[in-house]
């Protein structure tokens, strides 16, 4: 069968036709009609992506890759395309990959990026979320059709680091921090923390009127970067839903903090007159600034690191405190594993068993406990003899 055509050119065949790409008319040839639409059709796929020829470049690709497609993309948690663009903003951007044109990338110029950052030393986790970023986007324009082949996937990354030792606060440290949070405003957050494990988010999402025995935690308080290419990054404060399905979850609360509440309360009635707000309202947050604001956790890191110089122990993250909550249940003499990862709010068991590591009198005990099964037998010629 004969390919179609509708005009020649010195002499050759040729399928012909107009189409409109960003507003401009062009004109595009083909050996036959199909060819012909094929390339129409990447020719938009370009113009949309905001590339118009093979001339456009990694970086001019990229950036509309960034602005205008990934925040279309609804996969991803409403926190993660702000994380995203910063990354590019902050570290992909000034890439000499950026300069080069689009279709002349091949896997070497990608691996002479990651190489020479780990050459001048660039933290491992940097270079991965590079590498995200650039995989991501030369995915998208492989799937789409305006590259032949993803330069990314045989690129070699350092391997991530090895996650961090979980810093847990001893009791006699416990003791030291109680006593050095007297007198200060955040004595129930820190208290609050250690008593239930909760995260910082989730701690400063709740209101007065969600403190109830047992406390149900269903929201974590986030802050929403709100970003417009060309525009300073504003930054807002909302109510978000918890990290996981799994942070959904009660909390009984141990009677010590049941007190420690009323004294707060005291305390939030009293800033409240004194802001002149009038009186303290179920709706209001338990946490606040000294203002009446939303309190941030870069303002409760600052005044934990106080606590910590005052109780004379070592400075952990207020995280920590969950740690420490988390590993004295795992420890506990009656701890189960499952009620362990449930009150955590873990959505995974392996990251619950990380909790698990013990002190060797914890295992000296818990031999002993073994020991007492053999109580009334003597183990003798492998058989058992009553005594």
């Amino acid at each position: 069968m004969a390919k179609k055509t509708n005009c020649v050119i010195n002499g050759v065949p040729y399928f012909r036709k107009y189409a409109t790409i960003n507003g401009k008319r062009k004109m595009f040839y083909g050996d036959c009609e199909k060819d012909c639409l094929k390339k129409i059709d990447e020719a938009k796929k370009l113009a949309n992506l905001g590339i118009i020829d093979n001339k456009s470049t990694v970086g001019q690709a990229i950036s509309v890759w960034v602005y205008d497609v990934l925040p279309s993309n609804h996969q991803y948690a409403e926190n993660t395309y702000p994380t995203y663009e910063g990354v590019y903003r902050n570290q992909v951007k000034d890439l000499n990959l950026m300069n080069m044109k689009l279709f002349d990338v091949k896997t070497v110029h990608v691996q002479n990026e990651i190489d020479k950052m780990v050459e001048i030393k660039i933290p491992t986790s940097k270079i991965l979320s590079v590498m995200k970023i650039l995989g991501m986007f030369f995915k998208y324009v492989y799937n789409e059709g305006y590259i032949i082949k993803n330069p990314c996937l045989r690129v070699k990354t350092p391997k991530p680091p090895k996650p961090k030792e979980i810093e847990v606060y001893s009791n006699d440290e416990v003791q030291k921090i109680t006593k050095a949070t007297k007198g200060n405003r955040i004595r129930f957050l820190v208290l609050l923390a250690l008593g239930t494990g909760m995260r910082e988010g989730e701690l400063l999402a709740l209101k007065h009127s969600d403190f109830k025995n047992p406390l149900y935690v269903y929201k974590t308080q986030k802050t929403k970067r709100i970003v417009r290419q060309g525009e300073p990054i504003e930054y807002q404060i909302i109510d978000g839903d918890p990290k996981t399905k799994a942070s959904y979850r009660h909390i009984p609360l141990p009677k010590f903090l049941l007190e420690e509440y009323v004294e707060h309360k005291k305390l939030c009635i009293k800033e409240k007159k004194e802001q002149g707000k009038g009186k303290l309202s179920e709706n209001d947050y338990i946490f606040l600034s000294p203002t009446g604001l939303r309190c941030q956790v870069a303002q409760i890191q600052k005044e934990w690191y106080n606590i910590t110089v005052k109780a004379e122990v070592p400075y952990k993250t207020f995280h920590s405190l969950r740690h420490t909550y988390i590993t004295k249940l795992a420890q506990a003499p009656n701890a189960n594993i499952a009620t362990v990862k449930e009150l955590a709010g873990h959505s995974k068991l392996e990251t619950t068993l990380r909790y698990t590591h013990v002190e060797m009198d914890h295992k000296i005990k818990a031999v002993e406990t073994i020991d007492n099964l053999f109580d009334n037998f003597v183990i003798k010629d492998n058989e058992k003899v009553e005594k």
